[in-house]
């Protein structure tokens, strides 16, 4: 089971990158369903429901993200993260903590 706690890091470009942590065996599929949730409760475009593009909306620069590190004790050599522009990390993280993520803002 993924970690349930996110670092804030501030990447170039005016972008936020929110890490989970890593604790235990992951794999993409884990990481996806972790992180899913919290992007179509913060994206106004897709529909809290079913996380479908809603007709004539488009959707903003919210997305999971999945980037190299170095393997863990399983070979996985991928961890995930929400990434958003600077403007919406207030929201991505508050959304995050009420799905149960602890979220640490001083990276």
């Amino acid at each position: 089971m993924p970690s349930r706690e996110l670092t804030k890091e501030v990447l170039s470009g005016g972008r936020v990158r929110f890490s989970l942590h890593r604790e235990g065996p992951l794999s993409e599929d884990d990481l996806a369903s972790e992180l899913t949730a919290v992007v179509i409760a913060a994206d106004s475009a897709l529909d809290k429901v079913s996380g479908r593009l809603l007709p004539g909306r488009r959707t903003e620069e919210i997305a999971t993200s999945l980037f190299l590190t170095e393997p863990d004790a399983s070979g996985i050599s991928h961890l995930g993260g929400i990434e958003c522009a600077a403007e919406q990390a207030s929201e991505v993280a508050a959304l995050a903590e009420g799905k149960g993520y602890r979220v640490s803002r001083d990276v």
